[in-house]
């Protein structure tokens, strides 16, 4: 594209090469090509900077007329770091010989630091004074950013809209937390590359405990066909652990209020509708919810069924309450919604919003 035509640089960074821009590059060995093409064009003068820990590191620097230096986590280098310690509040680095505190996580992170300093270094700039600048640098919005709430839920939100990408924040928060449970939402956008969409559940499937896969910008395309092409890349078990729910918004809320038996009963209800004809005239993500709801309610027998299970229908019920109240402008919702008295809330609730339901259903 001549992006950088006319242009001179000082310094070069190759940090790694990804699946990533296939859609305009069509092969990735023309996308190599491409992105070498740079450190050919490198003035003598100038440093070509490289990430030997990847395997096309050298490779870019065969034709370039630059000097080369090198950086790595892994091996021998000109410059080299090793991750000391980590947490969700930073990471504790160990840069040549000195150490450094920086609030950004992940061996990812790690690799940019790195590469920051040593082109700061080849540049000239004191090594101390490097490593100080460094430690003030704060994550970017959406960048393993980390938000902490009740029951000890952390929520990390990242970019990551490749493969690699998300392989890296998923090994990141596993090894942070390697105890708890993760819960992968992810989605892909549409009228870009098709062949990573697979490749992403692959990698979903193989690090998060749960997945939760969801629109992301499907611009032209129908997110359902998205969301298939995604689907396509799961074996057996990792469709068992995974829910497909086009709702952005629903998505997060299901993911965030997930406690483990939420997410088991939402996999239960949707195991029972599997041969169920859609006869309903209002249905949420596509589901008889009013037929699954008289399902359970002529069973008349909820000991099977724990307070998770409940939940769910309780809250796919009100969710549909929502959106059909505001389907036909009603405005009678508040009066409507009051509790019965019951030793389990979660059943008076599930009990109340569906005989809301037939009440609207009905009218």
């Amino acid at each position: 594209q001549d992006r950088v035509a006319g242009l001179k640089f000082k310094a070069g960074i190759f940090s790694n090469l990804t699946h990533d821009h296939l859609d305009y590059h069509k092969t990735f060995a023309e996308y190599l090509r491409c992105k070498k093409l740079f450190f050919d064009n490198l003035d003598p003068d100038a440093f070509a900077i490289t990430n030997v820990d990847d395997r096309n590191g050298m490779v870019m620097m065969q034709n370039t007329k630059a000097k080369v230096v090198t950086y790595s986590l892994r091996s021998i280098a000109d410059h080299t770091c090793r991750i000391m310690e980590q947490s969700f509040e930073g990471m504790l680095l160990r840069m040549d010989s000195r150490e450094s505190w920086s609030p950004l996580i992940g061996q990812h992170n790690a690799y940019n630091l790195l590469a920051i300093y040593s082109t700061a270094v080849v540049l000239g700039t004191d090594e101390e004074e490097a490593l100080v600048a460094m430690s003030t640098l704060k994550p970017a919005p959406g960048r393993l950013e980390n938000m902490r709430g009740p029951k000890d839920i952390s929520v990390i939100i990242d970019y990551a809209h490749t493969p690699d990408a998300l392989e890296n924040v998923l090994k990141t928060v596993r090894n942070i937390a390697p105890d708890r449970e993760l819960i992968c939402l992810f989605g892909c956008g549409g009228d870009r590359d098709k062949t990573k969409r697979p490749e992403m559940a692959q990698v979903a499937q193989k690090l998060a405990d749960r997945i939760i896969v969801t629109s992301d910008n499907s611009r032209t395309e129908k997110t359902s066909d998205i969301m298939a092409d995604i689907k396509g890349g799961l074996d057996f078990s990792g469709r068992a652990k995974s829910l497909f729910i086009e709702d952005r918004e629903e998505a997060i809320r299901t993911a965030i209020m997930n406690d483990g038996s939420f997410f088991n009963g939402f996999k239960i209800f949707t195991d029972i509708i599997r041969g169920i004809p859609n006869t309903e005239v209002f249905s949420l993500y596509g589901l008889p919810v009013l037929n699954i709801l008289e399902i359970f309610r002529q069973r008349n027998d909820f000991s099977q069924y724990d307070e998770g299970n409940a939940r769910v229908l309780g809250y796919l019920a009100e969710r549909l309450l929502n959106v059909y109240v505001k389907k036909h402008n009603l405005k009678v919702k508040e009066k409507l919604l009051h509790l019965t008295e019951s030793k389990n809330p979660i059943l008076a609730i599930m009990h109340n919003r569906y005989a809301i339901l037939q009440r609207l259903h009905r009218a």
